[in-house]
Protein backbone atom coordinates (compact mmCIF):
# COMPACT_ATOMS: atom_id res chain seq x y z
CA UNK A 1 0.00 0.00 0.00
CA UNK A 2 2.74 2.52 0.89
CA UNK A 3 4.64 2.34 -2.58
CA UNK A 4 0.64 3.46 -4.27
CA UNK A 5 0.66 6.25 -0.93
CA UNK A 6 3.75 7.37 -2.45
CA UNK A 7 2.68 7.38 -6.09
CA UNK A 8 -0.25 9.55 -4.84
CA UNK A 9 1.32 12.20 -3.09
CA UNK A 10 4.51 12.41 -5.24
CA UNK A 11 3.75 15.88 -6.49
CA UNK A 12 2.23 17.52 -3.31
CA UNK A 13 4.59 20.31 -1.73
CA UNK A 14 6.32 20.17 1.46
CA UNK A 15 3.16 22.02 3.96
CA UNK A 16 -0.06 20.91 1.95
CA UNK A 17 -2.63 19.59 4.09
CA UNK A 18 -4.72 16.99 3.28
CA UNK A 19 -6.93 14.26 4.44
CA UNK A 20 -6.28 10.37 4.46
CA UNK A 21 -9.54 9.88 2.40
CA UNK A 22 -8.47 11.90 -0.45
CA UNK A 23 -5.86 9.87 -1.14
CA UNK A 24 -7.17 6.43 -0.57
CA UNK A 25 -9.98 7.70 -2.91
CA UNK A 26 -6.91 7.50 -5.58
CA UNK A 27 -5.62 4.10 -4.85
CA UNK A 28 -6.64 0.82 -6.55
CA UNK A 29 -9.31 -1.37 -5.12
CA UNK A 30 -8.84 -3.04 -3.23
CA UNK A 31 -6.75 0.04 -1.81
CA UNK A 32 -9.49 2.27 -2.30
CA UNK A 33 -11.66 0.50 0.99
CA UNK A 34 -8.94 1.04 3.53
CA UNK A 35 -9.60 3.28 6.14
CA UNK A 36 -6.32 4.74 7.45
CA UNK A 37 -2.33 4.64 6.53
CA UNK A 38 0.35 3.90 8.24
CA UNK A 39 2.63 6.89 7.97
CA UNK A 40 5.11 6.10 10.84
CA UNK A 41 6.27 3.16 9.12
CA UNK A 42 8.38 1.76 5.97
CA UNK A 43 8.56 3.96 3.08
CA UNK A 44 6.12 6.63 4.34
CA UNK A 45 7.79 7.18 7.67
CA UNK A 46 8.70 11.05 8.05
CA UNK A 47 7.09 12.05 5.10
CA UNK A 48 3.73 13.42 6.93
CA UNK A 49 3.12 15.05 10.27
CA UNK A 50 -0.50 14.83 11.98
CA UNK A 51 -1.64 18.23 12.30
CA UNK A 52 -3.94 16.40 15.48
CA UNK A 53 -6.72 18.55 13.78
CA UNK A 54 -9.65 17.39 12.44
CA UNK A 55 -11.92 17.84 9.51
CA UNK A 56 -15.33 16.86 8.60
CA UNK A 57 -16.18 15.57 5.28
CA UNK A 58 -18.85 13.53 3.22
CA UNK A 59 -18.35 10.33 2.49
CA UNK A 60 -19.87 7.71 -0.44
CA UNK A 61 -22.62 7.63 1.51
CA UNK A 62 -23.61 10.97 2.04
CA UNK A 63 -22.28 10.60 5.75
CA UNK A 64 -20.72 12.97 7.83
CA UNK A 65 -17.35 11.85 9.10
CA UNK A 66 -14.40 13.01 10.41
CA UNK A 67 -10.88 12.96 9.35
CA UNK A 68 -7.20 13.52 10.57
CA UNK A 69 -5.81 16.79 8.88
CA UNK A 70 -2.05 15.56 7.80
CA UNK A 71 0.78 17.95 6.40
CA UNK A 72 3.59 17.27 4.31
CA UNK A 73 6.64 17.55 5.71
CA UNK A 74 8.89 16.52 3.40
CA UNK A 75 8.72 15.72 -0.12
CA UNK A 76 9.22 12.34 -1.99
CA UNK A 77 12.41 12.24 -2.99
CA UNK A 78 13.10 10.80 -6.55
CA UNK A 79 15.00 7.94 -4.94
CA UNK A 80 12.06 6.81 -3.22
CA UNK A 81 9.47 7.26 -5.96
CA UNK A 82 11.71 5.04 -8.00
CA UNK A 83 11.61 2.67 -5.49
CA UNK A 84 8.03 2.90 -5.03
CA UNK A 85 6.99 2.20 -8.67
CA UNK A 86 9.47 -0.31 -8.81
CA UNK A 87 7.56 -2.10 -6.07
CA UNK A 88 3.98 -1.15 -7.40
CA UNK A 89 5.67 -2.86 -10.88
CA UNK A 90 6.19 -6.68 -8.91
CA UNK A 91 2.82 -7.37 -7.80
Amino acid sequence: MASYVIRAIKDYPVGRNFLNIEILKTLPPPLNKQTSIAWTTGLLKGLVKSTKKYQNYIDEDGKTKRGMIYTIVKEVSPELLKKALKNIEKE
